[in-house]
């Protein structure tokens, strides 16, 4: 397959996950992963704060509400499955 549809496949199966987390909005750049959910809410969120607890402090919860996850991420190409596997873990706290 052509470059252009794989990482069409990518986005469709990001946005797929990110609906089963309820997050809204999800950014990467080269210092990491920002992301915000669905009216500021995760469906557990005890199990939440003991996974961003025990990250090391590699998590943060921003007073915005907007969960940042501190990631070297220089390379655009890694960008999209950190994207997946951070939206993966948050979908096995459900």
């Amino acid at each position: 397959l052509p470059d252009s549809v794989r990482n069409l496949f990518a986005f469709i199966e990001l946005k797929q996950l990110c609906r089963r987390a309820n997050i809204e909005k999800i950014d990467a750049g080269p210092k990491g992963i920002s992301l915000s959910f669905r009216d500021d809410q995760f469906a557990r969120p005890e199990q939440l704060i003991g996974w961003i607890a025990g990250q090391g402090g590699r998590v943060q919860l921003r007073p915005d509400h907007r969960l940042f996850v501190k990631l070297a991420l220089q390379d655009p190409s890694m960008q999209v499955p950190a994207c997946r596997d951070i939206t993966q873990q948050l979908i096995s706290l459900l």
